[in-house]
């Protein structure tokens, strides 16, 4: 099994990164859609 690239450092960080990580990611989303009627 190949590992996908870009995400060979998550598992070293942890889940917490993960989902601080994903957390950002909503947030971001969510800023861009409130700005954008």
């Amino acid at each position: 099994m190949r590992p996908i690239p870009g995400t060979r450092m998550i598992p070293r960080l942890g889940p917490r990164f993960r989902i601080h990580f994903m957390e950002t990611l909503f947030w971001r989303s969510n800023m861009y859609f409130r700005r954008v009627p």
